[in-house]
């Protein structure tokens, strides 16, 4: 990205920086600095604005404008069945639930960005056997640029390149651009903007039984997480589970959710939801299959196994990472959090690798986990001296 030359007083960086907290969430402190000043420049010179001190006001006035700049600074990164883990996971809870009658069974995918995991969940549905109309698919997001692509549903060829065979053909079929989602896929999601930040948002009423909420706690203040993880928890049926990513595991998420074994790195429940899968009963339903559609399936492993699995995992990183393979070595970092989502070295490492990235706001926001599991360590050691 290209950085225009800018010369915006701090006053009005701050005031600007604060709307966005105060609307869409953002923590002040992850924000990218670089970007957002390239960004408004951009606005400026658009609307033939004079100043930063002008572009304010006339973002202070017009709501469609701040929508601009939400879209603009939102973090829109996504990919087809992202973390193989993850969705065979899914399909293992949707063979269960099945079985086991019910339906028709509710997901909401938010944010859904571009609309690459939507599609994805739908054709996991359907790869695990659940009806066409067995299942519905809620898909929000804040930005109206990523939706319109989502609607669309239309992708690159590079877009699925890493699918395996079988579940590329489920999901998609050639078309002048790349691919285009079947039919069979898009009819049961239903793409809607919403700011799932605030309190409103999802309504009153327990009406899901699969929400994936992945990496979006992460870039969140603390305020808008406590909203988010209420919200979350009134919207999740009981025995119902949340997925969330890898460094999403925040004090809110802990004080409403149990993760819930041997997923425990992603997969969450009710904390006060007595239940077999709220007390970690429930492997049969989180266990990957013997033989699964990903590469690298993580076996289930008993809790004392985790961190030894996790540091093997971390070793393979650091061989690719030396060697230059960083797209493996963030998936081995990866699957070390799956199994230990406070495994410093993995965090370290993948704070590392994802450094070459062009934005900082990511770095920030896994500096920033790095920082609090550390203090939650010394807060343990401390109390267990004192004992």
């Amino acid at each position: 990205m290209t950085t225009i030359p800018v010369h915006i007083p701090s006053a009005v960086i701050a005031e600007i920086v604060g709307r966005l907290a105060e609307v869409a969430g953002m923590a002040p402190d992850l924000l990218d600095e670089g970007r957002l000043l390239w960004t408004i420049e951009r606005r400026r010179r658009k609307l033939c604005l004079r100043d930063g001190g002008e572009y304010l006001e006339y973002l202070k006035s017009s709501g469609k404008e701040l929508e601009q700049l939400i879209d603009a600074m939102v973090i829109t990164e996504t990919a087809f069945f992202r973390d193989h883990p993850v969705f065979a996971q899914i399909e293992m809870w949707a063979r269960h639930v099945w079985v086991r009658g019910r339906e028709p069974l509710r997901i909401l995918c938010a944010p859904c960005s571009t609309g690459q995991e939507a599609y994805s969940i739908s054709a996991i549905m359907q790869q695990a056997g659940v009806a066409a109309g067995g299942f519905t698919i809620d898909a929000m997001d804040i930005s109206r640029t990523a939706l319109e692509v989502a609607q669309r549903g239309i992708y690159p060829g590079r877009a699925l390149e890493d699918v395996p065979e079988e579940l590329r053909r489920l999901c998609a079929e050639r078309h002048e651009d790349g691919w285009a989602m079947r039919d069979e896929v898009r009819s049961r999601i239903r793409f809607e903007r919403r700011n799932i930040v605030l309190p409103e948002a999802l309504g009153d009423e327990a009406i899901y039984d699969l929400i994936l909420c992945r990496n979006v706690f992460i870039y969140l203040h603390s305020k808008a997480r406590g909203v988010l993880a209420a919200s979350l928890a009134r919207a999740l049926q009981d025995g119902g589970r949340l997925i969330l990513g890898t460094g999403d595991r925040v004090p809110e998420i802990d004080a409403r959710f149990v993760a819930v074994k041997p997923a425990s790195g992603f997969a969450f429940a009710h904390r006060l939801h007595d239940s077999p899968a709220a007390r970690g009963n429930e492997g049969s339903v989180w266990a990957i299959p013997e033989k699964s559609h990903f590469p690298d399936p993580v076996a289930r492993v008993d809790q004392e196994q985790d961190s030894t699995i996790a540091a093997e995992y971390y070793q393979r990183a650091l061989e690719y990472s030396r060697c230059g393979n960083l797209r493996h070595a963030e998936r081995r970092c990866r699957q070390a959090l799956y199994l230990d989502s406070c495994f410093v070295p993995a965090l370290e490492l993948l704070f590392v690798i994802w450094r070459t990235h062009p934005g900082a706001r990511l770095c920030h926001a896994l500096e920033a986990r790095i920082r609090r599991v550390r203090s939650a360590s010394v807060a343990v050691a401390g109390a267990r001296g004192q004992a």
